[in-house]
């Protein structure tokens, strides 16, 4: 369980990250909106290793678009795929939490999910 304390860093940390992105786009400056993007991939590195995407989603998903945004994407297919294959699994994710936490069974908790899984 994370400490309130590592929840707030991580809170700082993404809507930081967010920022950039952001600012990088709205200047029109292709090299910070990938600059943005791969630190959010090394930030993130460990929760995508242990497959914990859905909390990444909405990051994930505007990181993307950031990036296809830009005039060359190309330029930078490597961090747009490695992004665009990350958010796809996050999206998964998410949904599968969603289907499992709806079960009318309610057999499905979070102590009976794998652990890759939350």
């Amino acid at each position: 369980m994370l400490s309130a304390r590592n929840m707030l860093r991580i809170v700082c940390s993404m809507q930081a990250l967010l920022r950039a992105l952001k600012l990088g786009s709205a200047c029109k400056q292709p090299g910070l909106v990938a600059n943005s993007a791969i630190a959010i991939w090394n930030t993130y590195l460990p929760n995508l290793l242990q497959q914990r995407f859905a909390p990444l989603l909405d990051l994930l998903m505007l990181a993307v678009t950031m990036l296809l945004a830009q005039p060359d994407p190309g330029a930078i297919a490597t961090q747009l795929t490695a992004l665009a294959t990350a958010g796809a699994a996050a999206a998964e994710h998410a949904a599968l939490l969603v289907v499992l936490a709806a079960s009318p069974t309610n057999k499905y908790d979070s102590a009976s999910l794998p652990a890759g899984l939350l």
